[in-house]
């Protein structure tokens, strides 16, 4: 659930005792499609580029042969050259994404909003008739399989005492302990920062699905001295979000990169 904490939101991770190995075959046992698109995609590239080196030699050796009298270099033709260079690296290019990627995920939808989670992250989604009775979610609470350790006490609230030794989460979430809609970016980002006390280590304007968002990187509450945070703020339809990572400062540059790309997914489903 969500309150007051260290870091300004606490998420809970509750699962039930004979829930909990189905919920990590589920988090961590993905099919390997992105492995298997690879496969398939050198393959589909290996022959263009048999194809154009022998249409590239051919045409050298036919057309532009050296000429023994002048001793010319050969001049390989220009608009083979382009095909050569340009096709290759269009589909190349085009493709990156697919081809460096070693990480596969899972795409989470809620009411409010989807995510396409890393499946080297461990999740739980909060979204259901009591949780919204009780004014939590909807959220989705994230942390590294690396530090699974952590989630052994199945009602884990993380805050920054989860992780002040090792470790890092995240939160997506709709926040339902502002009380207000339909308020300003800028009230919503201030509100946040007044929380208690904290050091500003950077601030910028973003979007995030089309939405103006305030991304803020700071030092966590309460004193804490081996964390860091990362907050974005942003409101749509009326309705203030929240999505934050937090993390210890020795694993703080590792996981942040993975962060970022899955902030990128962050879609709204209305």
């Amino acid at each position: 659930m969500f309150g007051s904490s260290e870091l300004g939101h606490t998420l809970t991770f509750c699962f039930e005792e004979n829930k909990l190995s189905s919920y990590a075959i589920n988090c961590i046992s993905v099919t390997n499609v992105c492995s298997s698109f690879r496969h398939i995609v050198l393959e589909l590239i290996s022959p263009c580029l048999v194809y154009l080196l022998r249409n590239l030699a051919r045409d050298s050796l036919g057309s532009d042969r050296i000429n023994k009298k002048s001793k010319n270099i050969p001049v390989v033709d220009n608009w083979n050259m382009w095909l050569f260079i340009s096709i290759p690296m269009l589909i190349v290019t085009a493709l990156l994404p697919f081809l460096i990627s070693d990480v596969d995920a899972i795409t989470m939808n809620n009411t409010d909003f989807s995510l396409t989670v890393l499946d080297n992250w461990a999740y739980t989604d909060q979204e259901d008739p009591i949780a919204s009775i009780l004014g939590v979610g909807p959220s989705i609470g994230l942390i590294p399989n690396e530090f699974s350790h952590i989630l052994l006490n199945a009602s884990l609230a993380l805050t920054g005492n989860s992780i002040k030794n090792e470790g890092a989460y995240s939160i997506f979430a709709l926040d339902r302990d502002y009380p207000y809609r339909n308020i300003p970016l800028e009230t919503y980002t201030q509100y946040n920062i007044n929380l208690s006390a904290v050091k500003i280590f950077s601030q910028e304007n973003t979007t995030i699905d089309g939405e103006n968002a305030v991304k803020i990187h700071r030092s966590p509450r309460n004193n804490l001295t081996n964390i860091e945070v990362v907050d974005y703020y942003l409101v749509h339809n009326s309705k203030p979000y929240y999505i934050q990572y937090a993390a210890n400062v020795k694993d703080f540059q590792k996981y942040l990169p993975e962060f970022e790309q899955m902030v990128k997914t962050f879609k709204f489903m209305k």
